[in-house]
């Protein structure tokens, strides 16, 4: 689904850290130097405060969401996804995502304001896990005040894989940088034992048993006992898991410099991020999938994927790994397809395999290094439709534009 919305949010996960308070405005200065300091990233301008309750949350995020979905088919989307096994049939996504956000929100940053909302919310860890949120929400104004990235994020509406590369970007520095600023100011650990315990708390976040506990806790965040589907929950914790690795990984590699390059060359796709070798090489970008007309019957809505979702849904790195490009799209006469191009003929093939097993009932096709999947069609049109897709070639994708910025070279 395209996530790429005005607002980016931290997310209270199973321990509750990262409540928020009216004393956010507190942690507000040594937050910042300490995320300036880390991170590279300046913040030359004030980032203005402003305190909501759970409900103005709730209604400020629903207003957000209607205006960036305005344009967009939700619910043919989140249809097209059902026949592929990612979301359940007849799945309302943006009531879903709407419940799942204000349950858990602590705090966020509004890209179109500047501004920095802390929601109200008490429990018993507010003094140690507060500076963590407010770290982490300043370290997005200070990515915006570094980077003028909605060129970036409009080059790629089209391509909800490669937008959401840009968007793990920010919340893993966010996350890298809220754990390590934020625990520097927080007992019991102050100053370099809290900078040790930030990182250590980072690896944490990268473990089985943190991954298991928060997918649990989200998934009953829904309302009115709704069960939030696991790859709703999955997409939006691996925005912090997988980002927060791969940059951490990059810094290794580059230093502190790459909190600034990273923003002014984002990552291409989820692959790049889930294969850091291949973002520091330069290798491997996606191609753009494009599904035409079948048998007469247009293109209803469509969108990208990417090996992320390729990954979760197979369940096996390895047989995603080779991932190239694709497209899913639902028809206007409710059938729906998923062209997946893989790096060669090969991994399509065990692809293939796998999916046999994953998605029952579909028809698939192997076509050379492709692999179609073809939802609601009848057995005697489906080798036809199939051939249909292979005549509309893949392309490259256009070069994003320069990002904007004083710290960025053009």
């Amino acid at each position: 689904m395209r996530r790429t919305l005005g607002v980016t949010v931290v997310l209270l996960l199973a321990a509750s850290v990262g409540q928020s308070t009216p004393l956010a405005p507190f942690w507000s200065k040594p937050a910042i130097a300490a995320v300036e300091w880390i991170s590279g990233l300046p913040v030359s301008k004030e980032v203005p405060v402003a305190d909501l309750t759970v409900e103005e949350t709730r209604e400020y995020l629903r207003k957000q969401i209607e205006e960036e979905l305005a344009n967009v088919d939700v619910k043919g989307q989140a249809e097209a996804m059902g026949h592929f096994g990612f979301l359940p049939r007849g799945f309302d996504f943006a009531k879903s995502y709407l419940n799942l956000l204000t349950a858990q929100v602590a705090a966020f940053y509004d890209l179109r304001t500047g501004r920095y909302y802390n929601v109200n919310r008490f429990g018993p860890t507010d003094l140690i896990g507060e500076p963590v949120t407010v770290s982490h929400e300043l370290t997005h104004a200070a990515q915006d005040q570094a980077v003028a990235l909605q060129p970036v994020f409009d080059a790629r509406k089209d391509d909800d894989d490669r937008a959401r590369a840009v968007h793990w970007v920010m919340e893993g520095q966010a996350t890298l940088m809220g754990n390590r600023a934020g625990n520097m100011m927080s007992l019991p650990f102050p100053g370099p034992l809290g900078l040790a315990w930030g990182e250590v708390s980072t690896f944490l976040l990268w473990s089985p048993p943190f991954r298991t506990l928060s997918r649990v806790a989200m998934q009953n965040m829904g309302q009115e006992g709704e069960t939030v589907p696991a790859f709703l929950v999955d997409s939006l914790l691996d925005a912090y898991v997988e980002g927060s690795k791969f940059v951490w990984t990059l810094e290794r590699a580059i230093g502190r410099d790459v909190h600034v390059w990273l923003l002014c060359h984002p990552p291409q796709s989820t692959e790049q991020m889930l294969h850091p070798e291949k973002y520091l090489r330069g290798v491997d970008p996606p191609v753009r999938v494009r599904i035409p007309s079948l048998g007469g019957v247009s293109v209803r809505t469509d969108l990208t994927l990417g090996e992320w979702s390729l990954r979760w849904l197979v369940g096996n790195a390895d047989d995603a790994a080779d991932w190239g490009g694709d497209r899913m799209a639902l028809m206007q006469d409710g059938t729906a397809v998923w062209r997946v191009v893989m790096d060669s003929e090969g991994a399509a093939t065990r692809l293939l395999s796998v999916l046999k097993q994953k998605v029952p009932g579909v028809a698939l096709r192997l076509r050379g290094r492709e692999v179609h999947l073809l939802s609601g069609f009848a057995e005697d049109v489906v080798d036809a439709r199939s051939d249909e897709l292979l005549a509309q070639k893949p392309a490259w994708y256009a070069p994003d534009p320069p990002a904007g910025g004083r710290t960025c070279v053009r």
